[in-house]
């Protein structure tokens, strides 16, 4: 059985075969690009959606003789999901020093219980039904809370109460009510109406009010506590959160396709130039820093009538392989100038000399 010749990978049919037009790689190109403009878009437009909405958030506060403070809640609740019930919500707490007033439960609350883990504290509110995407319903509950009730200075104890925000829940709209009387107090409300300090607005995910009255010293006669302004590390915004987290990732995802439109580019000026930044005829052309071996026989090997030819010493024909078609010197360094260029031609024409006299 005869012998199949061998295709030889450096003939110019075989170099000109790989040099045709990259129609493969240009429909790469453009899924690459399409999937990069569709993350983009993702990115962009994500819009994370909430799981509950308040159309109300209603809290009235009552200062105590002794220091302590009556808080009721009353809240129009909206539920967005319709794949998972809402049967209980949490609403955070000033401190674990509170007592929920249990005939103050609206008829739609099954059971509330205290809730305290690691400085967190609140109140869990479990309803009688449950409650899906689309449905609203309104609760209320009381709690008398302790120990809020800090040392200012020598004439003064403040109130700084902040009520439970969401991290996760947008707030259409909210009103804290504060009853100041007819004491010597002063306060940041944003008015005050018939005795009260009122505080009133719209909060976002993570939103939250911080409410401040201040009163002489000898107004109650319970014991105060030392005071700590209020630090809101534990308020995010979680929708912002969640668009960020998407975004992140589409960029990550989207970095991916660089690497083969890189490539992809480079076929293109591999084909118009006969080289490219990357490759050239079919070949890389630098491997690590190097010129890549298996490029150099190539361009040795053959020539632009697609012979053999050689140089001997410093005379004839030696000194540029690529015969330097483009305005470069030849005697060029590095990766500057034409890149089919044979810096070290002269040691492999050597080497091809002598293989052939063999």
């Amino acid at each position: 059985m005869a012998n199949k010749k061998k295709k030889d990978p450096y003939s110019p049919e075989t170099i000109r075969r790989k040099r045709k037009f990259p129609v493969s790689n240009t429909v790469g190109l453009v899924f690459c690009l399409i999937v990069q403009a569709v993350l983009v878009l993702v990115a962009i437009f994500f819009q994370p959606t909430p799981q509950d909405r308040i159309d109300e958030y209603n809290v009235t506060v009552t200062p105590l003789p002794d220091g302590s403070l009556d808080i009721t809640y009353d809240i129009l609740w909206t539920a967005l999901d319709e794949d998972e019930p809402l049967t209980w919500v949490e609403i955070g707490m000033a401190n674990e020093s509170f007592t929920v007033y249990k005939d103050s439960l609206s008829k739609n609350i099954r059971m509330a219980e205290a809730y305290i883990d690691d400085g967190y504290c609140s109140t869990r509110i479990h309803f009688t039904d449950e409650y899906w995407g689309g449905d609203t319903l309104r609760f209320s509950f009381k709690v008398n809370q302790k120990k809020i009730m800090g040392y200012y200075d020598s004439d003064e104890v403040i109130f700084e109460f902040v009520p439970g925000w969401f991290n996760e829940t947008p707030i259409e709209s909210y009103t804290f009510k504060w009853w100041l009387g007819d004491g010597d107090s002063s306060n940041n409300a944003h008015y005050e109406q018939d005795g009260w300090g009122v505080w009133s607005g719209s909060l976002k995910c993570g939103g939250y009010e911080t409410i401040r009255v201040f009163y002489l010293n000898d107004t109650f006669s319970g014991s105060y506590v030392p005071y700590t302004a209020f630090d809101g590390g534990e308020a995010y915004d979680g929708m912002r959160s969640q668009k960020i987290s998407v975004a992140f990732m589409c960029g990550l995802i989207a970095i991916i396709p660089i690497i083969f439109e890189v490539m992809i580019i480079d076929s293109y000026v591999s084909y118009g130039r006969g080289r490219g930044f990357l490759r050239g005829y079919g070949y890389h052309m630098h491997v690590y820093g190097r010129v890549n071996p298996l490029y150099r026989t190539a361009s040795n090997s053959y020539g632009s009538t697609g012979g053999h030819h050689y140089s001997h010493g410093r005379g004839g024909s030696g000194g540029c392989a690529c015969a330097c078609a483009c305005a470069c010197a030849c005697a060029g360094g590095g990766r500057a100038g034409c890149s089919q260029k044979d810096t070290y031609g002269k040691r492999y024409f050597r080497r091809s000399a002598k293989d052939e006299r063999s």
